[in-house]
């Protein structure tokens, strides 16, 4: 038979061509198919995850719908509740800052008067109306160890502290630097001494005489300061008439706490009864979409089958030329080379044609 085929013409050679060919685009069809085949298994994956989403979100919008009226109530009367204690609150907080009030009031009018007092008798010394502060006490009359430190710290920060960090910020030549520190330590060591002279050269002993109403209205102070941490303290709020507001949240406490309970029972009976219908809606809207893709995979798998059963016979086929004709000439370019020679009269045959290709 292969020498039959050699002895033969172009005729042959374009049966074989045309094998060649069918072979080439039965190839090209299978990977379109196959390719098809991915994107309809793709389809069938989104389809399927559309489902699952479908069947979650429907379920839980119908949800929200079937207790959408309790759950509006629960927020309206949560905001309600959180008004009533806002108000609560308040009105403690008027009653503590009236408590204060009442129960500082005799040590604030003795601090007032002693304060009229110190002042009369600053203004009739001829000094004025600061020498009436603890500051001034602490820096000028200084006495107590509390004191001495607070005066000493107070110089620290002015004379070092201060100068420090104005420097610091400052670019300039290092011995203006230095001229600025003492310029700012002069400033502060005037001011000290200016307030000095005012004072302490008009003191006839009046400062020393005043001390006495100064440490009684620290004494009093320290008191009203102690009365209000106590009252603060106190977490007894009879005293601030909050029963009204009690009441009213405990109200609203009873009908939240009523609202709950008809919303979760909604809940199992939405979970019991309404849950079911929805899934079934869900799937039969679905399940024809999802049924539809398997078919037309089922029929790609067809296909694909019956190509490769297509291309398995031309394979068989050229096959059968293989056994003569050498493997690097049996493409479709190489026979078109071989029936171009004989065309030209180069061969007179398939056999002188392989062997003029040969060549």
């Amino acid at each position: 038979m292969g020498e039959e085929i050699l002895n033969q013409g172009t005729e042959k050679l374009n049966e074989i061509l045309d094998e060649l060919n069918k072979r080439e685009a039965l190839k090209k069809e299978l990977k379109e198919i196959s390719s098809n085949g991915k994107k309809l298994e793709r389809t069938l994956e989104d389809s399927k995850k559309e489902y699952e989403k479908a069947k979650i979100d429907d379920v839980a919008k119908a949800k929200e719908e079937y207790i959408s009226e309790e759950v509006t109530k629960i927020g309206q009367t949560e905001s309600e509740i959180k008004k009533i204690k806002s108000n609560r609150n308040k009105a403690k907080q008027r009653g503590i800052k009236d408590r204060i009030t009442n129960e500082t009031k005799d040590l604030v009018n003795e601090n007032r008067e002693y304060h009229r007092t110190i002042r009369k008798t600053l203004k009739e010394n001829d000094l004025p109306s600061y020498c009436d502060s603890s500051w001034f006490y602490t820096m000028y009359c200084t006495q107590g160890m509390k004191q001495v430190l607070i005066k000493m710290a107070v110089f620290i920060f002015t004379l070092i502290i201060i100068p420090l960090i104005i420097v610091k910020c400052t670019d300039v030549f290092w011995f203006f630097e230095i001229l600025l520190f003492i310029a700012i330590d002069v400033i502060v060591i005037t001011v000290f001494i200016t307030i000095l002279l005012l004072t302490k050269d008009k003191d006839n002993g009046t400062l020393e005489a005043m001390r006495e109403y100064r440490d009684k209205i620290s004494d009093n102070s320290e008191k009203i300061k102690a009365i209000k941490k106590n009252i603060k303290l106190d977490n007894d709020e009879s005293k601030y008439n909050l029963d009204s507001f009690d009441d009213e949240i405990q109200k609203k406490s009873d009908e939240l706490e009523r609202l709950h309970e008809e919303r979760d029972r909604k809940s199992e009976e939405f979970e019991n009864e309404k849950k079911e219908d929805i899934l079934k809606s869900v799937s039969e809207k679905y399940e024809p979409i999802i049924s539809s893709n398997n078919d037309d995979i089922e029929k790609n798998k067809t296909e694909l089958e019956k190509k490769n059963e297509e291309i398995t016979a031309s394979d068989k086929i050229i096959a059968e030329y293989g056994e003569f004709i050498p493997e690097n000439i049996l493409t479709c370019d190489g026979i078109k080379k071989l029936i171009t020679s004989i065309n030209e009269g180069q061969a007179k045959d398939i056999k002188e044609a392989i062997e003029l290709a040969k060549k």
